[in-house]
């Protein structure tokens, strides 16, 4: 009887333990933060739009200005993500240092037929980027419309130049970056300005930023890295302009001390050409171009910090005798672009 019992008890602890493991089968497993998937993020852009970001970002596509924005990114070290090429357009002679920064851009598929940004959008999905940036709100809708994530950072002055930062920062979640070159140009300015705050303003060093090819004063990017320079534009009373129009009268009367040339080939065609041997910066040998790294330096570019140091050492020789800027643009380069460039290299960008 005992043994019975016995029996019975074991069966129905058996039975208890059963039925206990298969209660806990229909619980809901917890999960640990290794296995929650990552959060999405959100990023208001130029455009005020609300986008929402995969969890990693794994490649960008850039539209519009491929330089420009190239800079950008390289701003943050995330230039390897890069998924299309060098638009038709942009000379690969002038462009170089691009397929430095980032080597596949030059084997890469172009999305743009042209170096203003008509965008192929069927080229661009095949690439599936996680994220593409543009500069232009339609473009930004239809492209979205589309199924692709789109951020806009529009350019227009240099608090939205600024601004570009903020949102890169939240798109590479790299918010540490996007303060410390902020900080960078910040300090750069104000060694500038610290240093030419004496000059009196009517014995600054007047300046023109040209284009002799097409005769004109190419963006408004140089009514602000002029004056940031301690120089004083010829054409700052058209500053809101996105380019003025010059005849050789007009270049006559600004009569600049300082002429600095959007490209190297139009510097010897300017000392060439008779009818600009009478203006004082002719006269001077006071003509140069603009460094090219990433983008043209004196158009919108991350490179900016560099050229108005390149640029003040121009207008102001003595104030600024001590700055080296093959070790500037070598440290800069390292810093935000995490490239190494040899001496040659950094000397070959200065020359443009």
């Amino acid at each position: 009887m005992k043994t019975t019992k016995r029996k019975l008890t074991v069966v129905l602890v058996l039975c208890m333990c059963l039925l206990l493991s298969l209660a806990g089968c229909g619980e809901t497993p917890k999960t640990t933060s290794q296995d929650a998937p990552a959060a999405t993020r959100t990023v208001v852009d130029s455009f005020g739009r609300e986008v929402k970001l995969p969890a990693e970002i794994k490649s960008v596509a850039l539209t519009s200005s491929f330089p420009v924005y190239l800079s950008f990114v390289s701003a943050f070290g995330e230039q390897s993500k890069v998924c299309n090429g060098l638009p038709a357009g942009f000379a690969p002679e002038t462009y170089k240092f691009d397929f430095v920064f980032a080597p596949q851009v030059k084997e890469a598929p172009t999305v743009m037929s042209n170096a203003s940004g008509d965008v192929n959008a069927e080229q661009l999905m095949a690439l599936k980027p996680d994220v593409c940036f543009v500069n232009s709100e339609d473009m930004a809708k239809v492209l979205a419309d589309k199924g692709l994530t789109v951020v806009g950072i529009k350019l227009t002055d240099f608090n939205s130049f600024r601004d570009i930062y903020r949102i890169m920062g939240e798109v590479f979640d790299k918010k540490d970056v996007a303060a410390q070159y902020l900080n960078y140009l910040d300090d750069t300015l104000k060694l500038v300005q610290d240093r030419v705050a004496a000059i009196p303003q009517d014995k600054r060093t007047r300046v023109l930023y040209f284009d002799k090819a097409r005769m004109l004063r190419p963006n408004t990017v140089s009514e602000w890295w002029i004056p940031a320079a301690g120089g004083v534009s010829c054409t700052a009373d058209q500053a809101t302009l996105s380019q003025v129009g010059m005849d050789m009268e007009a270049v006559w009367k600004a009569n600049p001390d300082v002429i600095i040339e959007m490209l190297a080939a139009n510097v010897p065609a300017i000392y060439a050409d008779p009818l600009w041997a009478d203006v004082k910066a002719v006269k001077n040998k006071q003509v140069f171009n603009t460094p090219v790294g990433c983008h043209l330096m004196g158009n919108w570019t991350s490179e900016q910090p560099l050229l108005i140091l390149w640029a003040a050492q121009k207008f102001y020789p003595d104030e600024f005798a001590d700055i080296n800027l093959v070790q500037r643009f070598g440290d800069f380069y390292r810093t935000f672009y995490h490239v190494n460039l040899t001496e040659e290299q950094i000397k070959d960008i200065i020359d443009g």
